[in-house]
């Protein structure tokens, strides 16, 4: 997202553009590196989810959603998106965390 928000790149574009996958930042690279700080307002049984663009990239948002509110469980949840970008094609590696 942050090429996104940059203008860079257009947020339709976000899944085939040539550099969606540009490391922009990392952890241990001459100059500072600085840490994005985000606050949300969430309420009980809200579901978070982190995840890589391995998921984000293979997976529609419309059916990570499905996923998500098809269970309770965040581990079968975790378990039902990483099997569904796998079933994508699962060109890159798949981390989800709930």
């Amino acid at each position: 997202m942050e090429m996104v928000n940059s203008g860079i790149i257009m947020e339709e574009d976000i899944r085939t553009h040539p550099m969606r996958n540009r490391i922009t930042r990392c952890l241990g690279s001459i100059g500072n590196s600085e840490p994005d700080f985000f606050r949300y307002d969430i309420s009980d049984g809200d579901t978070l989810i982190l995840c890589s663009d391995g998921l984000w990239e293979m997976v529609h948002e419309d059916l990570v959603m499905a996923i998500v509110n098809s269970s309770k469980d965040p581990e079968e949840i975790c378990k039902r998106l990483v099997l569904s970008a796998n079933n994508s094609g699962g060109v890159d590696n798949i981390t989800v965390i709930t």
